[in-house]
C-alpha cells in the first residue's frame, strides 16, 4: 500500500529525475544557460528534499537500514553536494572548454543515481507506524514551505558536521 508520505517522497524523486535528465542533456550539449536554469529551478526542491531526508527520514529508518546504511545514504548526499557545487561553479562560466564539459559530466556522475537508490527506502517507510508516517509527512511539508535553498542547506550541514568550537570560531564567536 502506498501511503501519502510514500507518494510525496516518490513525487520528489520523479521531479528530481526529470531535472537530472534535462541537466544531462544540457551538459552534453554544452548549453550553459540551460544548465544554470535547471540548477536554479531545482534549488528549493533539492534543498527541502535533502533536509527532510537527513534530518527526519534517515533517523526514522535507522532501525531498518542500520547506522551503516544511514551513513551510506549520507555519503551519497555528500557526493551530490560536491557534484552540484562543481556544476554551479562550471555554470558560472560563459563558455566551456572540452575539459570543462568533461568535468561537468564527471560532476553529474556524482549526482545521477541517488533518486533511484533512495526510492528503494519506500519498502521501509511503509513499515513505519501510520502515526510516525503522518508525523514525517507533516515535517516534509513544513520544510517544503520553508523553501530552503540547496546551497544554503549545504552550508548548514557543513556547520553541523564541524566540531562546535571550530564552527564557533569561524563565526567569530568569542
Amino acid at each position: 500500500m502506498e501511503t501519502l508520505l510514500i507518494q510525496e517522497f516518490r513525487a520528489d524523486h520523479q521531479r528530481i529525475t526529470g531535472s537530472l535528465l534535462r541537466l544531462r542533456k544540457a551538459i552534453q550539449q554544452g548549453d550553459i544557460p540551460q544548465v544554470r536554469a535547471i540548477l536554479g529551478g531545482a534549488d528549493t526542491l533539492l534543498g527541502a528534499h535533502f533536509k527532510f531526508e537527513e534530518r527526519h527520514l534517515y533517523p526514522a529508518l535507522a532501525g531498518f537500514v542500520g547506522d551503516g546504511g544511514v551513513g551510506q545514504l549520507i555519503r551519497e548526499h555528500d557526493d551530490i553536494f560536491q557534484g552540484v557545487g562543481e556544476l554551479i561553479e562550471l555554470a558560472r562560466k560563459t563558455a566551456w572548454t572540452t575539459a570543462d564539459k568533461d568535468a561537468a559530466l564527471r560532476s553529474f556522475g556524482l549526482v545521477g543515481d541517488h533518486p533511484e537508490n533512495c526510492d528503494d527506502l519506500c519498502r521501509y517507510i511503509v513499515q513505519l507506524p501510520a502515526a510516525q508516517q503522518d508525523s514525517l509527512l507533516d515535517l516534509m511539508q513544513t520544510i517544503r514551505r520553508e523553501r530552503p535553498a540547496f546551497s544554503a542547506y549545504a552550508v548548514e550541514r557543513q556547520m553541523r558536521s564541524r566540531p562546535r568550537d571550530v564552527a564557533a570560531d569561524s563565526l567569530g564567536a568569542p
